[in-house]
């Protein structure tokens, strides 16, 4: 909880970010924005492990549609599920899915729908798959 009875001196460490920075009796800290953490606010916050049953999932919000990298890590028992879905609109979008043990990725880019299907190695083996979109 930050102090009132002292002024706080904030010069010496720059809150990255746009974290403010306040005065503590251990000296001044940054109070980081949601998506940010380290002592100067400068990691981005990712989401370590999530975990799903039933019918859950986990959302995120993107600031651009442009230049966005992408990476996550699942693993499943499942047959059929929808790992990863991104839409720019409403004929612009991917997605990554299982159907049968087998993954899926289905992509639009307004003009026409592609489809590229794993045929041969089921990976709802509980292993981890590793997945980077760019």
């Amino acid at each position: 909880m930050p102090s009132t009875t002292a002024t706080p001196d904030c010069t010496k460490i720059p809150c990255l970010n746009q974290g403010t920075c306040f005065y503590t009796k251990q000296g001044p800290k940054c109070a980081c924005k949601p998506g940010w953490e380290g002592a100067l606010c400068e990691d981005i916050q990712g989401i370590r492990t999530p975990a799903f049953t039933g019918r859950s999932y986990l959302t995120h919000g993107l600031n651009s549609t442009s230049g966005v990298v992408l990476g996550l890590g699942v693993r499943t028992l499942a047959p059929t599920g929808l790992i990863f879905y991104a839409q720019v609109s409403s004929n612009i979008y991917m997605s990554l899915y299982l159907e049968d043990g087998l993954l899926k990725f289905q992509f639009s880019c307004g003009v026409q729908t592609m489809l590229f299907s794993e045929v041969q190695i089921r990976v709802n083996n509980g292993f981890d798959i590793n997945i980077l979109a760019m």
